[in-house]
């Protein structure tokens, strides 16, 4: 039978995992990691071959395109908020700014390229292709 010491011990192992486990995914997740620079060079080959998708092992691998908007970083809320007033966005606005709505309107602007040259001053948006691996089926 496992004495309270046993479980302590047992539980500061875990413990130790834990944080070893969120320190790698930590470095797997960085913007520089080695998954952010394998995903660059497999998209970059896929644009290049036409390739759009690949089943290896039971997952099939994908390119997802996901639209981002988000204000500058050296642009204050308040001066995103009164140029979005400005620009007929005012339904968004209150003390703040909902971020989906935005976005979701800068996509659609921005597909029809009527971005107005005063939101291209406080706010960065792109299309970024992500790659996705879902289990096959």
């Amino acid at each position: 039978m496992p004495t309270e010491y046993d479980k302590l011990a047992e539980w500061m192992a875990l413990d130790a995992e834990r944080k070893e486990l969120e320190t790698r995914l930590k470095e797997l997740q960085a913007k520089d990691g080695p998954i952010a620079r394998l995903e660059k060079q497999i998209l970059e080959q896929w644009a290049s071959d036409g390739t759009k998708n690949v089943s290896r092992n039971g997952r099939t691998v994908y390119v997802r395109s996901d639209f981002v908007c988000s204000k500058r970083s050296d642009v204050s809320t308040e001066t995103v908020c009164e140029v979005l007033a400005a620009e007929g966005f005012g339904n968004i606005v209150k003390l703040n700014y909902n971020a989906q709505s935005l976005k979701s309107r800068i996509k659609e602007l921005s597909e029809e390229d009527q971005v107005p040259a005063s939101l291209d001053r406080v706010l960065n948006y792109d299309t970024i292709m992500r790659l996705v691996a879902v289990k096959s089926g």
